[in-house]
């Protein structure tokens, strides 16, 4: 098919029967969807579809999207059939993608995605991530990451991150934490001898959660 686009309205013609220029795009103000035509075949293809006719996502004039798909899959092999769930990127979310989750990159959520989880970047949450699980940055919880854990940054917790624990990585080497309930960061400045001035230390509450500094 030529690369020329020509975007039309068709109002004269049957919808079923208008044979556009060859890349035309066109609206069928009958079934009010957007087609394309290849020249040759009579009323088009829709165009939200792979090229075939039939089956698109939801009508023009459908704002709400009522008719849409539940799921949003873009790539090649992309989605592994999750109810409302995104895959976005070259096999991302490919195979048992769970219920609500989130692949976007590369790879990202490929194999395995427990339901509600989060895999953004390239290789993030490729292989078994847990659920309710999320990982963002390149090969970020990239393999067997537990439920509920977070990892954010280059090569964060790439291989068997613990359930429940966080890490957080601004640094060029790997960094993991396969252990539940922890907190792993890097980098963090060293300093030697007596606490620089205008810095405080740093106390733990581990019902709340909360950081606090104190002297």
């Amino acid at each position: 098919m030529a690369t020329r686009q020509i975007i039309s309205k068709n109002i004269n013609v049957a919808s079923d029967a208008y044979i556009g220029r060859d890349g035309e795009i066109w609206v069928d103000t009958v079934t009010n969807t957007l087609k394309v035509s290849d020249g040759a075949t009579p009323g088009g293809a829709i165009l939200t579809t792979d090229g075939t006719s039939g089956g698109a996502w939801a009508d023009i004039t459908n704002i709400s999207n009522a008719n849409g798909p539940t799921s949003v899959v873009i790539g090649q092999n992309a989605g592994g059939a999750g109810t409302n769930a995104v895959a976005i990127g070259v096999t991302a979310g490919e195979t048992t993608q769970g219920n609500s989750g989130v692949a976007i990159g590369d790879q990202a959520g490929r194999t395995t995605q427990s339901q509600h989880g989060i895999a953004i970047g390239a290789l993030a949450g490729k292989t078994t991530q847990g659920e309710s699980s999320v990982a963002i940055g390149k090969q970020a919880g990239k393999v067997n990451q537990g439920n509920e854990a977070v990892a954010i940054g280059n090569l964060a917790g790439v291989n068997n991150q613990a359930a429940n624990s966080i890490v957080i990585n601004a640094g060029p080497a790997d960094l993991e934490n396969i252990v539940e309930d922890t907190f792993v960061v890097k980098p963090v400045r060293a300093v030697a001898g007596a606490l620089p001035t205008g810095f405080k230390q740093v106390a733990y509450n581990p019902t709340t959660g909360e950081f606090i500094s104190y002297g």
